[in-house]
């Protein structure tokens, strides 16, 4: 069990207790940061995780603090369909869009997000994580809404270098993927540019 201790979903917790990500979302963040991660457990003694990151060798620049509202100007307002099945997670980004001046609908699954969009929930996008429980993955979500709400745009979100790669083998090399942790910032930029694209390929939009 040691060995599957970082694989996503593996869990030794009863079903219902548990997805078993938080050790696997930490190794994505370690490994995106060119860094790793050391685990060892001994019976009777107890289990110790080590991280191993790369010492910065420039001076470090205190980063600017959220500011509510800096990016609402950006937002038109728009509603967000908001995929995640981690529920502090979801939360928090929650928050982060409506900062950002957006409304949010939120869905703990894949199949959930699905039922919203089939049962006629109006959004103007979709913003969903890759890796996810239940059977449907974020580029499955993007496949249902290419399929089915061709007008509607996907942006697609992970810790996982891996995931990012696997977009273009499954047909979805137009679906800009946002790599975890982001900043608002760059969560708002990505948005926009999505939000955009898809405006201007309205018929009838008038933009070149």
């Amino acid at each position: 069990m040691l060995s599957r201790a970082f694989e996503p979903f593996f869990t030794t917790k009863m079903h219902g207790k548990g997805t078993g990500l938080g050790l696997s979302v930490i190794y994505g963040f370690v490994r995106q940061s060119g860094g790793t991660v050391s685990i060892e457990s001994e019976i009777g003694k107890g289990t110790s995780v080590e991280i191993f990151l790369p010492r910065a060798m420039e001076t470090f620049i205190k980063a600017r603090p959220e500011v509510k509202g800096a990016s609402t100007a950006e937002s038109g307002g728009e509603t967000i369909l908001l995929v995640e099945d981690n529920d502090d997670v979801r939360a928090v980004t929650a928050r982060r869009l409506r900062r950002l001046g957006y409304t949010v609908v939120a869905a703990e699954f894949g199949q959930r997000a699905i039922d919203i969009l089939k049962a006629g929930t109006h959004v103007d996008m979709v913003f969903s994580d890759i890796v996810m429980p239940g059977g449907i993955s974020g580029f499955d979500l993007a496949m249902w809404v290419r399929d089915n709400r061709p007008d509607l745009p996907i942006l697609l979100t992970t810790g996982f270098a891996e995931e990012m790669e696997k977009a273009d083998e499954m047909g979805l090399n137009n679906v800009e993927i946002v790599r975890k942790p982001y900043e608002s910032e760059v969560l708002g930029a990505a948005l926009r540019k999505a939000l955009s694209a898809a405006r201007r390929a309205r018929p009838g939009s008038g933009d070149l």
